[in-house]
Formats: structure tokens, C-alpha cells, sequence
């Protein structure tokens, strides 16, 4: 039976769409909320067991939308020597979004958006400090 209250529509219109861009009227980051986040971490040097925060890893959610993704924002005193290599975000069937198709704006990155309707998820990003 298919749905008569717009969700089908809604469930595919946001699949893979930048949550920063506003679609049919709807921007699903403006009130979108950070389910999970992460710290990301490296150590000073290798014999130095001193550890510093590059930024967090976010896992970002929004209900109108119902859609999820990836983020990592930066820590300001890090940025200029930190290189984001990918932010995406997987599904507990296996789909993900393109670990070389992400956004930035600044000292945030994010992934593209999934349907998350009837599905888990997790955030993953790869930071390499220089």
C-alpha cells in the first residue's frame, strides 16, 4: 500500500543531496541535531605520549527529513595542519555515501545525506595531521 501522507516522496527526495542545500522549500541541516559525536585525536609526537584534539566526528540527524550524515568540524588552532581525507556515512544495509563526495565550508566537513527511515547508521572520517 503505498503512503498517502507524502513520506514515500519524502523518504528518496533528501537520498544523497547536500543537507546544507535547501530542497522544496527545506533545508534539513538548519534543524537537524548531533545524535553522536566523537573526539578525534592524535598524538603530539610519536615517542610523546601527549595527545591533542584535531576536532569531532559527528553523527548528524534530522527528523522532518529523515535523513542522516557525517560531519567533522575542526579545531581552529589545528586546522591549518590537518587534512580531511573523507567524512561519510554508513547504513546498517551496507549503503553508504561516497567517501570522495563531501562538503566543506570553512572548518566543517560533511558528508551527503541517507534515508534514514527503518535503518541504523554510524559517522566515519579519515584525518591525517601534517
Amino acid at each position: 500500500m503505498a503512503a498517502t501522507d507524502g513520506t514515500a516522496t519524502r523518504d528518496r527526495t533528501y537520498n544523497f543531496t547536500n543537507p546544507e542545500s535547501t530542497i522544496g522549500g527545506v533545508r534539513c541541516a538548519a534543524d537537524a541535531r548531533t545524535i553522536d559525536t566523537g573526539t578525534i585525536t592524535t598524538q603530539v609526537a610519536p615517542n610523546i605520549p601527549v595527545t591533542v584534539t584535531l576536532g569531532y566526528l559527528n553523527l548528524r540527524y534530522n527528523p522532518i527529513c529523515r535523513t542522516i550524515w557525517a560531519r567533522v568540524a575542526l579545531t581552529a588552532s589545528y586546522a591549518d595542519r590537518t587534512v580531511v581525507d573523507m567524512v561519510a556515512v554508513v547504513r546498517n544495509d551496507g549503503v553508504s555515501t561516497s567517501a570522495s563526495s563531501w562538503f566543506n565550508s570553512g572548518l566543517t566537513y560533511w558528508s551527503r545525506q541517507l534515508n534514514d527511515k527503518y535503518f541504523t547508521a554510524y559517522a566515519r572520517g579519515t584525518l591525517y595531521n601534517q
